[in-house]
């Protein structure tokens, strides 16, 4: 069976772009198939630490004044209660022992010296523009705004939601850690594919992009953000990427990682056994 025919659009978001150059098979099994997986503790705290910031970020802009920072806590406890309470959450080995309503509570505690710092030192000073921005872009259209004529960009299209964008035109995303490390924003394709619905929406590139990682620690939480200035070039040579990704998926090609890849360390149709590449 056939999924696409060469008049298909191919609708491609970051995440999906950054899971088929992962695992072809993860794409195939999340996207073509659409095999739903349970969310693990990690991908919980996340999506509330989101939920949080823009329900945060929404009210600044609707009162013209910084909300408290009880605005933020309370979201956040909230979405993490919703969704423990209505979804499927998976617990590792380690995780069960400990017991769903230990983790819940652990991830609530993170998420909260996360915010209370976030709220000190970075949401009081953004102005927001735009919060959890929805866009779409049809990539060939969008390629000519960068100089490229390219019929692999035909019949492609670009979705995605930004984060934030602040009033002077910075781009900011952001992430939560749990490593000592954060992303480097000038290698973040995340931040190279919003500059590029920047541009198409006011003919120039953002002035700067930006990418806060909020390290969570019960003992030492902190903000490390590092910033870039996107260029066309940059964008030119992702769209580049993103067309022979396109092509691929047209053509059904799903090639899984190397068997010795961390990309399968933590894949969730590895762990439930829905992926039999590699047995263990």
């Amino acid at each position: 069976m056939s999924y696409y025919n060469k008049n298909d659009i191919i609708e491609l978001s970051f995440q999906k772009i950054n899971t088929y150059s992962q695992c072809g098979l993860k794409y195939y099994f999340k996207y073509v198939e659409k095999i739903p997986t349970p969310s693990t503790s990690y991908v919980l705290l996340g999506k509330a630490f989101h939920k949080a910031l823009e329900n945060y970020f929404l009210e600044k802009m609707k009162k013209g004044e910084n909300p408290e920072v009880d605005l933020l806590l309370s979201t956040y406890v909230d979405e993490i209660d919703f969704v423990a309470s209505n979804e499927e959450i998976y617990l590792s080995d380690d995780e069960k022992t400990k017991g769903k309503d230990k983790i819940i509570d652990e991830i609530k505690n993170l998420g909260t010296f996360g915010l209370r710092i976030y709220h000190k030192e970075r949401a009081q000073v953004i102005e927001p523009l735009f919060v959890e921005e929805r866009f779409e872009m049809d990539l060939g259209e969008a390629s000519r705004l960068v100089g490229l004529e390219n019929e692999g960009f035909s019949k492609v299209k670009i979705i995605g939601v930004v984060d934030l964008v602040n009033t002077d035109g910075t781009i900011i995303d952001y992430k939560t850690k749990r490593g000592s490390k954060g992303e480097e924003a000038d290698k973040s394709q995340q931040l190279t594919i919003y500059a590029l619905w920047f541009k198409s929406l006011y003919g120039e590139l953002p002035p700067k992009c930006e990418l806060d990682n909020i390290i969570l620690s019960a003992k030492a939480p902190r903000i490390i953000t590092t910033s870039t200035q996107k260029t066309e070039e940059d964008i030119r040579r992702l769209l580049r990427r993103i067309s022979r990704i396109a092509d691929g998926i047209r053509k059904e090609v799903y090639i899984p990682p190397d068997q010795s890849s961390w990309v399968c360390s933590y894949c969730m149709y590895k762990i439930l056994g829905i992926c039999k590449e590699y047995p263990v």
